[in-house]
């Protein structure tokens, strides 16, 4: 499925808010009617999955659930924005966390234990990304066990046998959300299911999408040059101000579970994948890569 140009395009904010966190929200962007049929039909609704590796644009018909919610403005839009105007399907997956009744009454006493924190993708390192697509037809409240993440992880690769040891991070989130929300992650986010202790079943609906052609600057950059030129001048590791219109500050927000010192590691993380996103392995800010840059400079030149 191929975004026009021009269709509720992304923000070059935005863009900076996912390249910082890993994770963009569109709250209840979904119509209603397709949500309520979600969660009438179930699984059933997503049959047959599609073959991964298969072009988006031929995954799903106009007239299937999956390609009418993929039609919305907002999530084309996004798609376009993030993964340009060439993807294909990874897979689709559907989840279903029954209730404490419904458990019950399959003889399982109390509710499930979340799922372990994990990443999705954690063998891939590369700077192209995948998106997961969560879709939410339903509110999901706190009691339902909503998709628990970690803002920023998504760049800190490490075993996933150590990260499910934890059960809680200090700056961990819930997607608490209304129904139609579209939760858009970066295929390296660290997050899990939660345990849904009550009395409704969860749904929830990931189509996982890759980019087949260039992933550079899809989104609307019609004010990526002035947010640039805000930022020439701008001393090297200036402290993020409380202007979250600055494309600096946007970047370089910090979690609380950063460490004050390598936190550097994700400032510079960002800024390579912000280098990608913008097709500019020159484009700097902060210095956070300049000064590595003119190091290499200067050895090339002593070699």
């Amino acid at each position: 499925m191929t975004t026009p140009v021009g269709t509720d395009l992304l923000g070059t904010l935005d863009v900076a808010q996912f390249v910082a966190t890993g994770l963009l929200v569109l709250p209840g962007v979904v119509a209603e009617d397709l949500n309520v049929e979600a969660v009438h039909r179930g699984r059933s609704a997503f049959a047959p999955e599609p073959a991964p590796g298969m072009p988006l644009a031929e995954a799903f018909s106009p007239e299937t659930l999956s390609g009418r919610m993929l039609a919305t403005p907002a999530v084309r839009g996004a798609l376009r924005s993030l993964v340009g105007a060439s993807s294909h399907v990874d897979h689709l997956a559907v989840f279903l966390l029954l209730s404490e009744d419904e458990l019950a009454s399959l003889g399982h006493r109390g509710p499930l234990p979340p799922q372990g924190w994990h990443q999705d993708a954690h063998i891939n390192t590369r700077l192209r990304f995948d998106l997961h697509v969560m879709w939410y037809p339903q509110e999901v409240t706190a009691a339902m066990g909503p998709t628990r993440y970690l803002p920023g992880s998504h760049l800190r690769t490490v075993s996933e046998y150590l990260m499910a040891r934890s059960q809680n991070f200090i700056g961990q989130r819930s997607l608490e959300c209304p129904a139609g929300t579209i939760a858009l992650f970066h295929h390296g986010l660290w997050h899990g299911a939660g345990s849904n202790r009550s009395n409704a079943s969860r749904l929830a609906i990931k189509y996982r999408i890759g980019a087949s052609g260039s992933q550079t600057l899809g989104w609307d950059t019609s004010g990526l040059a002035a947010l640039l030129d805000a930022e020439v001048g701008r001393p090297a590791f200036a402290s993020p101000h409380a202007d979250r219109a600055s494309l600096h500050d946007t970047l370089f927000t910090t979690e609380p579970w950063m460490e004050d010192d390598t936190v550097r590691l994700e400032f510079m993380n960002r800024v390579r994948l912000w280098r990608y996103l913008v097709d500019d392995e020159s484009c700097d800010l902060g210095h956070w890569l300049g000064r590595v840059d003119l190091d290499d400079r200067r050895w090339d030149h002593r070699a």
